[in-house]
């Protein structure tokens, strides 16, 4: 007895064995977590009831979006072109929000289009294929702040900015700015975890990127989660989507000699440039062009642009090798690793430019851009503000408002 109690005495002096570590789950983001919404863009022009989306099975979407653009590179004209294919027996119903100015049907569509608030509305009957395809004007003004890259653009002869339809001879001088204008603030997540689970992540993430795959948690030995213990932290950061552009500015014939560029090829009558902006390289890249002029006239600018990967060398270790054998601050890399993959996951939303109303179905869009004639660009549309009780008593109010006003006016005249 004695014995017993003098263990429990001294137990009680132990200290009580730790709680055991909480532990949580790092998501790994997906395609899912970067299609982005417009917040209230339903209620805005659709009143609270919105568009119903009805589709009787898979869409396919391909776009084309010709970008007009100044000289000083200024978004002047945005029009895309959309081919949608919808598969599946049944009827279908849903809207591409836009906005637009205006609406045609093409050639190969078998129905037509509606225009309602600026949306293109699509409905009818699918006998296992139907093909819906239209023209859509959009407003520059809006489309500029959406466009993943923006243009800035000088070209002067003897230090004068070139003017449409004024010939101009002398040195010559011409910069191409380009700009990944992409990024949007996004909350990364990240924590304690295990140097291993970290390093194995890593790794699998870098082979995706070299094979020229889009990493997609769950599948060919990424992980969907990390666990961390405690609970995970989180950092907002800006996020672009990688983007790749290729073109040429080309001269008239005869019209420019000696040309010289950085960061683009000369060729006799024109520069061609490509670059990858974001991504783990640069958000900006310049073109710079000289030689002298005879009679130059406005050239020829053609550029493509498509989404692109990161660069592979963002998740190479310091030393080089694989990152299970190196030094790993586990924390670091796992935000690392977040970051890459949400810039994997932003490129959907330019991959469907518009938007594929199946948010699982196939898209693609190429984009192109070109110098436009200078004109005014269409303003955007003034937002319809859904009728609901509070916008109702405004109307009425607004009547008896202009109803007394009447009365008054009736009653000065009879009594004038």
């Amino acid at each position: 007895m004695r014995r017993a109690a003098l263990l429990a005495g001294l137990c009680a002096f132990l200290p009580a064995p730790a709680a055991a570590q909480q532990v949580s789950e790092v998501h790994l983001p997906t395609e899912a977590d970067a299609i982005a919404v417009a917040v209230g863009a339903e209620s805005i022009f659709f009143g609270p009831q919105g568009v119903e989306t009805v589709l009787p099975g898979p869409v396919t979407d391909e776009e084309e979006v010709r970008v007009g653009l100044g000289l000083r590179g200024r978004v002047r004209t945005v029009v895309v072109d959309q081919r949608l294919v919808v598969r599946g027996l049944g009827d279908f119903q849903f809207k591409v929000a836009g906005p637009a100015q205006d609406v045609e049907a093409l050639p190969a569509s078998e129905s037509e289009p509606g225009l309602r608030r600026g949306s293109v509305l699509w409905q009818g009957f699918s006998g296992g294929e139907k093909v819906l395809a239209a023209r859509m004007p959009l407003f520059a003004e809006q489309e500029a702040e959406r466009l993943p890259v923006a243009f800035d653009i000088a070209i002067t002869v003897d230090g004068r900015p070139l003017a449409p339809g004024e010939p101009a001879s002398g040195g010559l001088e011409a910069r191409l700015h380009l700009h990944n204008v992409s990024a949007v603030p996004v909350s990364v997540a990240t924590g304690d975890a295990d140097p291993g689970d970290v390093a194995a992540l890593a790794d699998a993430l870098r082979a995706e990127l070299d094979a020229a795959r889009r990493p997609v948690p769950g599948e060919r030995g990424l992980p969907e989660t990390v666990p961390v213990s405690g609970d995970p932290e989180h950092r907002v950061v800006d996020v672009e989507a990688p983007f790749r552009v290729a073109g040429r500015l080309s001269f008239p014939a005869g019209s420019v000699t000696g040309l010289r560029a950085e960061g683009g090829e000369a060729g006799a009558d024109g520069v061609s440039f490509e670059v990858t902006l974001g991504g783990g390289r640069p958000l900006e890249a310049e073109v710079a062009i000289l030689g002298t002029a005879e009679g130059l006239t406005v050239p020829i600018l053609e550029a493509s642009g498509e989404p692109a990967l990161p660069d592979p060398s963002v998740l190479t270790p310091p030393g080089g090798g694989d990152w299970r054998d190196a030094e790993v601050e586990a924390a670091e890399l796992l935000a690392l690793a977040s970051e890459t993959l949400w810039r994997v996951a932003r490129l959907r939303q330019f991959d469907a430019y518009l938007g594929n109303p199946d948010p699982a179905g196939p898209a693609t869009t190429a984009y192109r851009f070109a110098f436009a004639e200078e004109g005014r660009a269409a303003a955007a549309p003034a937002p319809v503000a859904p009728v609901g009780p509070a916008s109702v008593g405004g109307l009425l109010l607004l009547a008896a408002l202009v109803l007394a006003l009447l009365l008054g006016g009736v009653v000065a005249w009879s009594r004038a």
